[in-house]
């Protein structure tokens, strides 16, 4: 059995990422991708394929009751449309997303027993309040069977505790807190600034004086970076799945072969960027209005903020910076947050035990107190 004590999974539209510890070695992020497998007659079936190799991060297939799911660039790869996203707000019900976790943390173990002691997670500022209780409902103290193609014997993740905070908080709480789960030296801690998650389907944005938000300036929007694939493969008119226009744009290319020839996309797709940009700009702007005033900093963050930030911080007249590793710091701030509530709960219940054991030695010495007195008065 493999017991980890945090882990930060945030489950991305566009991409899962999975933060253990620290360093590149407790991390992990792949397409947020799931290709299923309807037809078993194959002489490349895929048990005989991925049997002779070893799970990894671009060869990841797995069972979940009885259905086969491919998982990430694995995915993209093998079904014609480069596999499925899901775009549900509540996909953490379905059987495609456990997939996802499920083959993310095999990546950290070759044990059969998984346990995971605190999961913690994110939902879109949106819709936070609606599905927090049942996302946690979902996972809390929950096992889930799996099989993974190169093992003759099942698997078994289980989850025991689960905590659950608004997207783009994570990313606040990686930059206050170290991996111990410890107050950094941030200057942030002390600061007015405003924070913008870039996701896939979502942004998610917020104003913070140090380490307390400020009432009413929270945003969540129902668009992300998957419109701007979207709208660059209307552009196209040769329904280019967007799926495969974005995987290829992420990995450098500049065009995707599809119907005959190779289709360039790669001025569209930037051409997308900057009017989103705009949009991110003027929702902002319009949001905030006299609270950008008293914000010294702007900061960027989520899987978008890679590619729009060399067009955002020059629209706004506030400093504007994108984060170290903005992919990661809504899963790393997860992790800290994890690790930062594991000690708190810690500490609470060594003080606790403390002044219990002193409340018996205080009984243990009144006796001895009366004695004395008794002796005293004869």
């Amino acid at each position: 059995m493999k017991a980890f004590d945090v882990v930060g999974f945030d489950n991305g539209y566009d991409y899962v990422k999975l933060v253990l510890g620290r360093g590149k070695g407790h991390r992990v992020r792949f397409p947020s991708v799931t290709y299923k497998q309807e037809n078993d007659f194959s002489i490349f079936n895929i048990d005989n394929i991925s049997r002779a190799s070893k799970f990894k991060k671009n060869k990841m297939t797995l069972t979940v009751d009885e259905e086969k799911y491919y998982i990430g660039s694995y995915a993209v790869e093998q079904d014609a449309m480069g596999g499925e996203k899901n775009f549900s707000d509540k996909k953490f019900e379905e059987k495609s997303e456990l997939a996802k976790l499920l083959a993310g943390m095999s990546l950290f173990t070759t044990e059969n027993e998984i346990v995971i002691n605190n999961l913690v997670l994110g939902l879109n500022v949106e819709k936070y309040h609606e599905y927090k209780q049942e996302i946690v409902n979902a996972f809390k103290n929950k096992s889930f069977k799996y099989k993974l193609p190169s093992e003759d014997e099942h698997n078994e993740l289980t989850i025991k505790n689960v905590i659950c905070v608004p997207q783009g908080i994570g990313a606040y709480y990686d930059q206050i807190l170290d991996m111990k789960g410890r107050p950094s030296q941030n200057e942030l801690a002390n600061s007015r600034f405003g924070l913008i998650d870039i996701g896939g389907k979502t942004i998610d944005a917020f104003i913070s004086q140090g380490t307390e938000p400020i009432i009413g300036t929270d945003i969540g929007t129902d668009f992300g970076m998957a419109d701007a694939f979207k709208n660059v493969s209307n552009k196209l008119e040769v329904d280019v799945p967007y799926n495969l226009i974005s995987e290829n744009y992420i990995q450098g290319k500049e065009e995707v072969f599809w119907r005959g020839e190779d289709r360039r996309f790669k001025e569209l797709v930037e051409e997308e960027f900057k009017d989103y940009a705009g949009k991110i700009h003027d929702l902002i702007i319009n949001e905030w209005e006299k609270q950008l005033a008293r914000i010294r900093t702007i900061l960027l963050c989520g899987g978008g903020a890679k590619f729009l930030g060399e067009h955002l911080p020059d629209m706004f007249e506030v400093d504007a910076k994108l984060l170290e590793n903005a992919q990661f710091s809504n899963t790393s701030g997860y992790y800290k947050l994890g690790v930062y509530s594991v000690r708190k709960h810690r500490a609470a219940k060594q003080a606790k035990k403390k002044a219990k054991q002193q409340e018996k030695n205080n009984e243990k010495e009144k006796p001895e107190e009366k004695s004395t007195e008794n002796k005293d008065s004869k």
